[in-house]
């Protein structure tokens, strides 16, 4: 008798939660309080917003800010007359420097200078060149979102990606024939040379050389699309950061060494300098 009583405790709980996940959906440009939300769920706040975050995986602050940053762009994207103060205040945010801040801090960009580089329609041919155009503050146009490495990329940029991509060339040739992005950028060991050749009927095409190391890549990449300027001072904010870095990992192992391991399934593979650069030639 217990048991079924805790179930349909469980039950009405799980339903509480997509409840209050609904009306976040539903009602998230206006004020929707947290305790509104737990009083509407029967559940205290610390326990609602606990249940939430174990249901959902993120937060309902998180959630609420999810939803109004995709509408944001959603917006910038149909009403690109439309001011920043006006976006802002479309999605919920009475204060136009509180969203600017909000907006740059989870895409790492403001928001004009996205809706600038969204105009640039790159595709990302190979996982590795999604990072590479975040750091010159470009969103890929295309980019493959099925590879398990890029996990954060998708759940973060997934409404940007105009065109997904895959693993599989023909999908890819088909998919950027139709899209025709203005630049694509891949790995040239990643691709073949017949299939470099077909992409680059698409769109002007640069096929980095991956016996190169990633600061000559991303400088590659600032020369072919103009950005040479953001990619010295990412490259100059980077070291600066990095020696800040190194100074507390030389004080925390000392004399110690460090090997990066990556467990995968049944196997065991171990990064040397060229996957593990950051660590084994920057930080030490």
């Amino acid at each position: 008798m217990l048991s079924l009583v805790l179930q349909n405790e469980e039950h009405k709980t799980a339903i509480a939660l997509e409840y209050a996940k609904f009306m976040l959906e539903r009602d998230f440009t206006e004020e929707i309080t947290i305790d509104a939300l737990a009083a509407r769920a029967g559940l205290s706040r610390f326990h609602f917003m606990r249940l939430f975050k174990e249901k959902f995986g993120k937060g309902v602050i998180e959630y609420v800010t999810e939803l109004r940053l995709s509408k944001s762009k959603e917006l910038m994207r149909e009403l690109p007359q439309a001011s920043i103060k006006e976006i802002a205040f479309q999605v919920g945010y009475k204060n136009e420097i509180y969203f600017s801040n909000n907006f740059k801090k989870h895409m790492g960009m403001a928001p004009a200078l996205y809706l600038k580089n969204t105009k640039m329609k790159v595709a990302a041919y190979s996982w590795v060149n999604i990072g590479q155009l975040l750091a010159l503050q470009i969103i890929p146009y295309a980019a493959p979102m099925d590879h398990y490495w890029t996990d954060f990329y998708r759940n973060k940029y997934a409404y940007d990606v105009s065109v997904p991509l895959s693993h599989h060339y023909g999908f890819n040739l088909a998919a950027l024939q139709q899209a025709k992005p203005d630049y694509i950028i891949g790995i040239d060991t990643w691709v073949p040379k017949e299939g470099q050749d077909k992409l680059a009927e698409i769109s002007p095409a640069l096929f980095l050389p991956w016996d190169r190391n990633w600061r000559e890549h991303l400088m590659l990449i600032g020369e072919f699309l103009g950005k040479e300027r953001e990619a010295e001072k990412w490259l100059q904010n980077y070291d600066l950061k990095a020696a800040d870095v190194r100074d507390t990992v030389q004080m925390t192992l000392k004399k110690e060494t460090v090997l990066v391991v990556l467990f995968h399934h049944q196997d065991i593979q171990v990064w040397g300098r060229l996957a593990g650069t950051v660590l084994y030639d920057d930080l030490q």
